[in-house]
Order: structure tokens, then C-alpha cells, then sequence
């Protein structure tokens, strides 16, 4: 493989120098055509339809590249993703405990950065096309007929101020709405160690499952360029049962409803119980020619419905972060002994998220709109903040 992709890249660099000689030309023979006359111009024009002729050839016949598959990917943004769908691989999944990158990528950046990281993510999602336009033509590339499996670890403070930078733009799109969102309580206090079961029958059956799904030949087109997946389809029964479940969703959209504040999550929910159906449907050791059945639709549509109400206690209420720093300096305050400080002793003292001035203060404020604490002033200077004796009550 390594010596392929060398032979590649090799013969990649005399296709580019190729192609900007070309270019060259057509530009020679554009500029001596303006400034000729009669026969002079007519042939320069001739030799100009040449040189495109040879472009539009020379386009055509770039070098096949070696594909290197990865199929895991981490530290990587929507726009690697594309590239490496392009280049390499049909299937890929992105794996990440801190979703970092993923999510400062598709956040923490410029407008309209974000929304085209967005749209790409979306699309990998719908199985849509995903088109890549450059400055320079001949790093354009289309992608169609690959698969993307995302799943991402994240802090809840990390989400929280994602969702405050760029929540309305990833709700409005659709983009969250397409994940499927738990976030169980902690369990820290309670992991006391037990001693693993020596065999563990469930798990190992479903390894194996996994691996004889694994092992399977990728389905492509003649052309070897894109999947050609078959399609599971659901027997009478299930799709009624879904029908049922689409439709019980729709309803609960109104105002006042139970998925009223989920709605991106709530649309799409039809979509993911009959992925979630399929799943189940293959690891129970089913083929694609078998129609899912109503037993398997329903246990999906119980787990969609989880989800559902996982989505609505982990994102409707959002935090800004001035309410977050409050409740970090009100618990440090808790804590100490004495119930009078000054504004420079929370500054050099307190905890590190309040020790901005302008943080500090946003954080003060809410504390004593809630009359947690009383802030003294010398005409408009903070001369001592005072904790309210019930604040801990």
C-alpha cells in the first residue's frame, strides 16, 4: 500500500504540473488573441480551442487515487471528514471521549464556518451528496454513496457553552436533532468494584454478530466509486406500528406538549426509530431480504421515545454563563469561614472562573438579584460583598 500511494503521489505531481501548463497556454493564446487581427486571430483562437480540448481530456484522466482505509477517525472536522470520505474510505466512524475538535469546529469559529461545518454533518446524515468547491478547480470533488457513524463523549459544561455559542444555529438546522442524546447521572460514590462474571454469553454473542457484519464485502456500484446498499424494509405490522409512533410524535409538537421545546430532536425521531429498527433487525442475526417485524419496530420505538426524553432534560434548559460562574463563586463562598469578603480577595482567591473582573461581577450581580449576597458600595466602587446567612439553607 505504501509503495501505491507513493507511485500516486508521483504520478498526481506531473498531473498537476500538466494541468498548469495547460492553463499557461490557454491564457498565452487568450491574451495574443485580443490583441490580433484576421487571420492571426483566427488561428490564435484555433489553437485555443485546442488547448481546452486537451483541459477537458486531461481532467478526465487524473490519477486514481490509493485508497488508505482508516474507518475510525478522531481530532478531525466536518471538512476532514469529506476529504477522507473522498480519498479513502466508503464507511467511517468518528469516535471521540472529549468531542473537542468536533464541537469547537462546528461552535467555536466564524459564522458562516460554522454553518457550512453544520450543513456537512447534516448531509453525511441524510446519505445527500457532499460537494467540495475550490478555488483551484482540480481539488474539487463530489462524494456520493458513503456512511458516517458519529459518536461523541462531552462534558455537560462543554455542551453547555457550545449550545450558548452556537446552539441556535445547530437546533435550527437540525443539526442536534439528529443525534440520539443521553446523559445519565453521575455515578460516582457508588462504582464499587465487583469482580467481572469468567463468561459473559450476551457479549460475546453480540462481538460476534458485530464481527460477521464487519467481515462482509462493501456493496459498490460497477465503477467501484460509490455503496450500493439494500434497502430493509418493514412487514405490514411494524409499519403501522411506526405509522403509529410518527404520527403520536406530531402530536406532542404543540404548544404546551410534551416535545413543544425538542421539536428539531422530535422531527426527526420518525427517521431514527426505523434506523434504530434496522439495527436491532441485523444484530439479531436477520438479512436484508427479511422485512423488520412489529416486535422489533416496537422495541425500537421504546428506546426512540427514551431518547426523546433524554434530549428534553439534557438540552432545554441552557445555562448561560454568568448564571454557571454564580454558582461556582456562591459555592466557594459556602465554604469559607467568614462571611465578609472584599472583591481583590475573590479575584486572588476565589475560584478561577470568577477571577476576570467582568466575570466576577456578572457573577456577582446574579447572586445578589437572587439575594444570595449583598454587595456594599463606595459611590460606584465594590468595597465588600456580603453572604446571606441563608444562603446555604
Amino acid at each position: 500500500a505504501l509503495e501505491e500511494e507513493r507511485w500516486y503521489t508521483e504520478d498526481l505531481a506531473v498531473w498537476e504540473a500538466q494541468r498548469k501548463r495547460l492553463h499557461s497556454e490557454a491564457a498565452k493564446f487568450k491574451a495574443q488573441a485580443s490583441i490580433k487581427s484576421g487571420d492571426a486571430k483566427h488561428s490564435t483562437l484555433a489553437n485555443l480551442d485546442l488547448i481546452k480540448e486537451q483541459i477537458r481530456l486531461h481532467l478526465d484522466d487524473r490519477p486514481i487515487p490509493v485508497r488508505v482505509p482508516t474507518f475510525f477517525y478522531s481530532d478531525i472536522t466536518p471538512q476532514g471528514i469529506g476529504r477522507q470520505l473522498n480519498e479513502n474510505d466508503f464507511v467511517g466512524s468518528v469516535w471521540e471521549s472529549e468531542a473537542g475538535v468536533t464541537f469547537g469546529s462546528v461552535g467555536m469559529s466564524a459564522p458562516n464556518f460554522v454553518t457550512q461545518s453544520l450543513g456537512t454533518l447534516n448531509k453525511l446524515w441524510d446519505g445527500a451528496a457532499l460537494d467540495a468547491i475550490r478555488a483551484d478547480s482540480g481539488r474539487n470533488f463530489r462524494v456520493y454513496g458513503r456512511r458516517v457513524s458519529i459518536n461523541l463523549m462531552i462534558q455537560p459544561v462543554v455542551l453547555n457553552e457550545y449550545l450558548i455559542n452556537a446552539g441556535k444555529t445547530a437546533r435550527g438546522s437540525g443539526f442536534l436533532g439528529r443525534f440520539l442524546i443521553t446523559a445519565p447521572p453521575s455515578t460516582m460514590g457508588t462504582r464499587v468494584y465487583q469482580t467481572p462474571p469468567a463468561q459473559m454469553p450476551a457479549c460475546t454473542r453480540f462481538s460476534d454478530c458485530l464481527e460477521t457484519l464487519m467481515s462482509k464485502e462493501l456493496p459498490l456500484n460497477e465503477a467501484g466509486t460509490e455503496l450500493l446498499l439494500p434497502m430493509v424494509g418493514m412487514n405490514e405490522s411494524a409499519r403501522a406500528s411506526w405509522i403509529d409512533f410518527v404520527n403520536d410524535v406530531e402530536q406532542k409538537l404543540g404548544a404546551d406538549c410534551d416535545f413543544c421545546e425538542i421539536r428539531d430532536a422530535a422531527a426527526k425521531a420518525g427517521d431514527n426509530a426505523a434506523r434504530i429498527a434496522a439495527v436491532f433487525h441485523l444484530v439479531s442475526n436477520r438479512t436484508e431480504v427479511d422485512d423488520i417485524d412489529e416486535d422489533t419496530m416496537q422495541s425500537a420505538i421504546t428506546l426512540m421515545y427514551w431518547y426523546l426524553d433524554e434530549f428534553n432534560r439534557a438540552l432545554k434548559d441552557v445555562s448561560p454563563p454568568e448564571l454557571l460562574d454564580a454558582e461556582i463563586l456562591l459555592s466557594w463562598l459556602l465554604k469559607q469561614d467568614d462571611c465578609h469578603h472584599t472583591p481583590r480577595q475573590i479575584q486572588q482567591l476565589g475560584p478561577r472562573a470568577t477571577r476576570q473582573k467582568p466575570k466576577r461581577d456578572a457573577a456577582l450581580k446574579v447572586l445578589e438579584s437572587h439575594a444570595y449576597v449583598r454587595v456594599l458600595k463606595s459611590g460606584s466602587q465594590v468595597t465588600q460583598i456580603v453572604v446571606n446567612p441563608k444562603a446555604s439553607a
